[in-house]
């Protein structure tokens, strides 16, 4: 008898079928976790770089900042000097004193991994020449040898249209390198002084003093304020910003803003600076208060733009009003109330009410570098410092 077997080879093939589908799909799935980390950790690289550029680039600002302000800090020790948690990393940075006008500015910023650094030049200009009269003083009694004595100091001049009772205190100045006018029911409690004419009742005991000369308007870095808010990661691109949230009080005392701010009802505690223009205006029920958190800092800052409050409430500003290229203009009727000062590179206009200001004596900001001391009308102004090569 003869026996045959019978073998079952379709299933043993199927089975070395699906051995290879598993290994293939385990080789796929290898292969595509492999490559999502990959591409996981390469992204975290890109970002690292990016961001240690960045902490690079504001170390250099910080140093630019510093010599803006004071030249002789390329070598009394100031630097190296090494920044811990900047903006989620670290930052070094170094100046080398290349001649009494020129100094190298080397930064290096390292976030996670990476690490990117930026070499630029700082060059010594000189001082500004000829700066009139850098020094108040030349009318009997308003301040001397010092430019942030003044409640109101104006490159321009002053047309106020409406009603006022406006006090600026006992002894305080006013100074207007314009023409000053008034239309209305004006009163001027506090003494006026003008580069050109003065149309303006001032109250009992104060003092109108036209043709009195031109004063400079004392110019502030903005760059050291810049370097404080990029520190603390509170300086921000906005083409309108109204400040909200923890902006309002703004860690490190000084809140930058790439473009306008843009106030309304609510308090405020920092130094508030807009690259653009400056604007405020209260509704309804509310009010609004600006007050600064460190004396050295103004209160309000606009780099090449104006400050305007358009306003139909109460509002208050403690501190120094800076305008480093334009004009202060209020509108509307209500309580003001300005306890500081006002410094305006254009002029100081109103239309409409304004009862209620206090000048409040004002210590000389950061980033002020006086020419020298006394009055003049031919003394030159601080050196300027800038940025005259960017090697990497």
């Amino acid at each position: 008898m003869k026996t045959s077997i019978q073998r079952n080879t379709r299933s043993g093939s199927s089975l070395v079928t699906v051995m290879i589908v598993v290994v293939t799909m385990g080789a796929l799935l290898a292969t595509a976790l492999s490559v999502s980390l990959q591409n996981s950790f390469s992204t975290q690289r890109q970002a690292d770089r990016i961001r240690s550029i960045a902490i690079a680039e504001g170390g250099c600002n910080r140093a630019y900042g510093i010599l803006a302000n004071n030249w002789a800090a390329r070598t009394n020790g100031t630097f190296p000097m090494t920044l811990t948690n900047y903006c989620g990393g670290t930052c070094d940075i170094y100046v080398r004193p290349v001649s009494t006008n020129i100094a190298v500015i080397s930064s290096t910023g390292m976030a996670g991994r990476a690490s990117a650094s930026v070499v630029v030049d700082a060059m010594n200009y000189g001082p500004t020449p000829g700066a009139t009269n850098i020094y108040p003083g030349t009318a009997q009694g308003e301040p001397t040898g010092n430019p942030f004595g003044y409640a109101i100091l104006c490159g321009g001049g002053m047309t106020w249209v409406g009603n006022a009772d406006f006090d600026i205190g006992t002894g305080a100045w006013i100074h207007a390198n314009g023409d000053i006018s008034a239309n209305g029911t004006q009163v001027m409690n506090g003494n006026l002084a003008s580069g050109g004419t003065i149309d303006f009742p001032v109250g009992a005991g104060y003092t109108n003093i036209p043709n009195d000369g031109q004063i400079s308007i004392p110019e502030i870095a903005f760059e050291p304020y810049f370097a404080i808010a990029a520190s603390n990661k509170m300086a921000i691109t906005n083409a309108s910003y109204n400040p909200t949230g923890s902006y309002c009080t703004p860690a490190g005392g000084v809140l930058w803003v790439q473009g306008d701010i843009e106030f309304d009802n609510g308090t405020y505690k920092g130094c508030f600076i807009a690259t653009g223009d400056i604007t405020f205006k209260t509704t309804g029920g509310g009010g609004l208060v600006v007050t600064t958190n460190n004396p050295n800092y103004p209160v309000l800052m606009a780099q090449s733009g104006f400050v305007e409050a358009k306003q139909t409430k109460d509002f208050s500003i403690t501190g120094l009003t800076y305008i480093a290229t334009q004009y202060f203009s209020k509108s509307g009727n209500g309580d003001a109330m300005i306890y500081g000062s006002i410094i305006a590179k254009g002029n100081v206009d109103k239309n409409g009410g304004w009862d209620g200001a206090m000048y409040r004596y004002i210590p000389t900001p950061m980033g002020y570098n006086p020419a020298g001391a006394g009055s003049s009308t031919t003394e030159n102004g601080p050196d300027r410092i800038g940025i005259s090569a960017w090697h990497k």
